[in-house]
């Protein structure tokens, strides 16, 4: 999983292609005689992180997708933002969905979408709180206790786990490239997501290859080689760059499998 924004997740060919975030303080303005403005800091302003993605018709239900984003915005729902690595960005709502049409079929039906979703932060003052209160409320005599409070404390990630999340998004972007490669027609839209998704197979499958892990090195370089490879090939070559998809993804298969160990191992891990 990459992300989930309340009950929509983001994982595999639906995660997010452009993501961009904007945080900053406010300040108060104060008009001085005969000199100039002070400034006076109030609080930090809401986040506003946005969301573009693409969906097709090949890999999930668009109507579907879309209708829940919809069902957000005309709800005013509030939705925690959970990353892939268990990090909790916040509350947000969404405010807009726009929506480009990249392919539709001889009816009219969406094949093809980038759909794009600003976020804006949903402030909670004293959640814990307001959770507290909550609770009190639905539940039997309780008297004045309050829930002991979390340390807060994170399980450092092991190398285990970093190499399964590395080797999970290296598959996540094979599988876009195979996508683009077996409907390929040498548009300048197909080649830039094939580059752009074997560029992040180049930096995943280093990270790999610094890690200096002897059971998937050899594979991990075998990747790496053929990404680098991929990016330099003659675009208008079709059938060749068929071919290069399919030595991509042998490649990708095999690494997955040299590291099957490693996965159990870090999937066992808590």
């Amino acid at each position: 999983m990459f992300c989930q924004l309340g009950s929509i997740i983001f994982e595999s060919l639906k995660s997010p292609n452009s993501i961009t975030s904007n945080e900053g303080a406010v300040y108060a303005e104060h008009a001085l005689i005969n000199s100039k403005p002070r400034l006076q800091p109030t609080g930090a302003k809401l986040k506003d992180i946005s969301l573009s993605f693409k969906l097709h018709a090949s890999f999930c239900n668009i109507e579907a997708e879309l209708q829940a984003l919809r069902d957000a915005i005309e709800k005013f729902t509030v939705m925690p933002l959970l990353w892939g690595n268990g990090r909790l960005e916040g509350n947000f709502i969404a405010t807009d969905l726009s929506i480009d049409f990249e392919e539709t079929d001889t009816f009219g039906s969406k094949v093809s979408i980038t759909c794009t979703v600003p976020l804006k932060e949903y402030f909670i003052k004293d959640p814990i709180n307001k959770k507290q209160q909550e609770a009190r409320q639905n539940s039997f005599a309780t008297g004045d206790k309050k829930p002991p409070v979390k340390s807060g404390r994170v399980n450092p990630v092991t190398s285990e786990q970093e190499i399964s999340r590395i080797i999970s998004a290296i598959k996540s972007r094979a599988k876009q490239i195979n996508t683009t490669s077996l409907a390929y027609t040498n548009t300048g839209r197909q080649n830039n997501d094939i580059k752009r998704d074997c560029g992040y197979i180049k930096e995943l499958s280093a990270r790999l290859i610094s890690k200096n892990e002897a059971s998937i090195i050899s594979d991990a370089k075998n990747v790496n080689s053929e990404s680098i490879f991929f990016i330099a090939f003659d675009p208008a070559n079709i059938p060749g760059i068929k071919n290069e998809n399919n030595t991509l993804q042998n490649r990708v298969r095999l690494l997955e499998r040299a590291a099957s160990p490693i996965i159990q191992k870090a999937a066992t891990r808590h």
